[in-house]
Parts: C-alpha cells; sequence; structure tokens
C-alpha cells in the first residue's frame, strides 16, 4: 500500500515541487528533507521494526494527555494500574544539524506535456517555540489563508487558479513559509510574479486595519471552534509540550494573536518571508522555462 502511494505520489507534480523545495530550504541531508522511496520502503523488515518500537516507545519518552469528563486524582490512579508493566529505557539523544539552504533561484523539474505548472515559493523561518513564530504565522494567513490575498489575486481578479494558497509548517527545529499555486502552463510566469508582487507589497506596505481583523476573525473563530474535540485540545497540549511551548503560551495564544498589528505583519514579512531570499519551485513543461 505504501509502494503504491509512492506511485502515485510521483504522477503528482505538487507533490514533486514539495519535495524539491524541502530540500531546497534544508538541504541534501537535513532530515526534514527525507522523503519514503520505493527501495527505502523494501529496505524496511520486521526487526527494523522490533528495534524501532523498543528504542523509542518507552515511558522515558512519552507524554500522555487526558481530556474528558474526568478527575486528575482518579484518572491518574487508573493510568498508573494499567500502565505500571511498562518498562523504562534509555532512549538516543536526538541531533538535527543546521538547515543548509540549497542557492537562491529557480529550480525547475521537467513535466514534458503537463497542462499546469505547480509552483511553490518556500524560504526558511524560525523554530516552533521563536517568539516569532505565531506572527509569522498570522503572516502567512494575510498572504494565502483563506480569502487572503493569493486567494482574492490569483483566483479572483485573474482566474489563474482555484486554490492558490500559503503556510508555515509547524515543526520543532526549523520551519519553511511556502505560497503554493497549481496554475495553467500559460500563466506560469504571470502567476510567479502576482505572489512575488503580493510579498513585496506587504513588505513594502502596511495592510490595513480591516484586512488584518478579517483574517484574525477567521483564523481564531476555526481555532477557537476545534475545542469542541476532545482529542483537538489533547493534541494542542500534545504539541506544546513536544515542541517547546509551556501552557501559558498555550493559553494565551488567542490574546497573543488579537495583540499583532498590521505593522507586525509587515516587519514579519520583511525580516522572515524576504522575497529576495525565496527559492522557487517550478514543475511544469519546459516550454516555460
Amino acid at each position: 500500500q505504501t509502494i503504491a502511494g509512492i506511485q502515485y505520489e510521483k504522477s503528482n507534480p505538487s507533490n514533486a515541487a514539495h519535495k524539491l523545495s524541502r530540500i531546497a530550504i534544508y538541504g541534501k541531508n537535513h532530515p526534514y528533507s527525507k522523503y519514503k522511496t520505493t527501495e527505502s520502503i523494501n529496505s524496511i523488515n520486521i526487526d527494523d521494526l522490533k528495534k524501532y518500537h523498543s528504542t523509542w516507545a518507552n515511558p522515558t519518552n512519552a507524554s500522555l494527555a487526558v481530556v474528558g469528563d474526568v478527575k486528575p486524582d482518579e484518572i491518574v490512579k487508573e493510568l498508573e494500574k494499567y500502565l505500571k508493566s511498562w518498562k523504562s529505557g534509555k532512549t538516543p539523544k536526538i541531533e538535527i544539524p543546521s538547515a543548509q539552504q540549497l542557492p537562491k533561484g529557480i529550480y525547475f523539474i521537467n513535466r514534458k506535456g503537463a497542462v499546469q505548472s505547480s509552483i511553490v515559493a518556500s524560504t526558511l523561518t524560525v523554530p516552533y517555540n521563536n517568539i516569532d513564530y505565531d506572527a509569522i504565522k498570522l503572516a502567512s494567513r494575510v498572504i494565502g489563508g483563506e480569502n487572503g490575498r493569493l486567494y482574492q489575486t490569483l483566483r479572483e481578479k485573474y482566474s489563474f487558479t482555484y486554490s492558490p494558497y500559503a503556510f508555515v509548517t509547524s515543526t520543532k527545529y526549523a520551519n519553511r513559509f511556502s505560497a503554493v499555486a497549481d496554475v495553467a502552463t500559460e500563466k506560469t510566469d504571470s502567476s510567479l510574479a502576482v505572489i512575488l508582487d503580493e510579498l513585496n507589497d506587504l513588505k513594502n506596505n502596511t495592510p490595513s486595519k480591516d484586512e488584518i481583523k478579517r483574517v484574525k476573525t477567521s483564523y481564531l473563530g476555526n481555532y477557537n471552534m476545534s475545542f469542541e474535540n476532545s482529542m483537538n485540545v489533547a493534541t494542542i497540549i500534545q504539541d506544546g509540550d513536544f515542541l517547546g511551548k509551556n501552557i501559558n503560551e498555550i493559553k494565551n495564544f488567542p490574546k497573543k494573536i488579537e495583540s499583532l498589528t498590521p505593522s507586525d505583519i509587515t516587519l514579519m514579512v520583511k525580516n522572515f518571508i524576504e522575497p529576495e531570499n525565496l527559492r522557487i519551485i517550478i514543475a511544469g513543461d519546459p516550454s516555460i522555462l
């Protein structure tokens, strides 16, 4: 099943563009740039799985979140009762190298005969627990969130694509910003120009208060709705623990987003999503070169 999935991914130019984007931003040898292949999957045997489990799945390397109609003292006793036979063990220290970006420029993936081009324009940002991470996240939503600038221009104004978007990854040691669009082949250069124009506009001109308020309302509305689901609450707590944010930062997240100003968005683009630093990946027909 996994190998069948890999074969499908190979047929998708967008997947190829995202893979190359990770390599361009983190470097060829960084763990975040790795991806599975038919060869790597075929090389795994049952002993590898057992070794992985015995190495990593132990109490010294685990956390547990419980969300529901429970009392802390009672649930802890229950957990201790059922997990007491789980043997502790040592886990290796994880050493993650620094990201080593490939040179700036356009990286082209030849997809002869493709009727669309996949554009992924990326740059390196900050680790998840960095003080500016949440502000960068909001800036990415101004650029390419629901009804963001790329949606308003690439889709609504020019009809170059159906669903452009932008995002910042949420990983522990390093992250990347990406603006993404799958566009008609003949609109590739025009679409890339629009993406760069929007980023430069946010870099050089402070957005309006109304625009930022609209983005905040959508962002926090979806975030607050996620608390209706207990599993999502547990995930937020677990992610904070693993990625290095304390519980007070998690509790105050909505207030922090609300406190961000239009000038903060411009500053984030200027400092962390600088258009001049983009590594631009394009997968498409060679005629567009």
